[in-house]
């Protein structure tokens, strides 16, 4: 799964999947999933018919759409608010996938896919989510922007009260990934 792009990479024996919608848990929600997943086209999503179970929410697991948080970050501010879009690719004689955090290559014997930015929730927001390198080409979807508030995706700093300061340096530089 490749978030914030539409595209697999144009390499022999990469196939297209699917594309569509990064989806995860509120950002104020103490429960749910830790996300994100990556929602086919809706025309292609099968759902249980609510009628066929019971009519309205039933106040359980819920998906909200994901939105890059990226106001503060120059070169990335330009998708701050925007939809995240996702695509599943399927590459063909790999049988072993890794993200590396905090590279920009992959180390010898490795075939690099894409690299980009270590993203995550906000660390004070109430529901966690799982690191993922988000690529570097940050696409959204056209006409999204609506500040919704759904799942939110932020640059990754190492921490100033870390003891990773020293081997890597508190220096505010958002974390790479590859």
């Amino acid at each position: 799964v490749r978030y914030g792009t539409f595209n697999c990479p144009n390499v022999d024996g990469t196939s297209l999947v699917y594309t569509g919608y990064a989806a995860g848990t509120h950002f104020t929600h103490t429960g749910g999933g830790v996300g994100p997943i990556c929602l086919p086209d809706p025309k292609k999503l099968s759902v249980q018919d609510p009628d066929e179970i019971m009519p309205g929410f039933q106040n359980l697991g819920r998906l909200y759409g994901s939105e890059y948080e990226t106001d503060a970050i120059t070169p990335l501010n330009h998708v701050h608010n925007l939809d995240v879009p996702c695509t599943v690719c399927l590459v063909s004689g790999r049988t072993t996938k890794i993200t590396i955090p905090g590279r920009t290559s992959c180390p010898s014997g490795w075939t690099q896919e894409y690299k980009g930015f270590l993203m995550s929730g906000h660390h004070a927001h109430q529901s966690p989510t799982e690191f993922v390198c988000m690529d570097e080409e940050l696409e959204v979807f056209r006409g999204s922007g609506i500040n919704a508030n759904g799942q939110l995706f932020y640059t990754v700093e190492i921490a100033h009260d870390s003891h990773l300061c020293a081997p890597f340096g508190c220096n505010g530089k958002e974390v790479a990934c590859v």
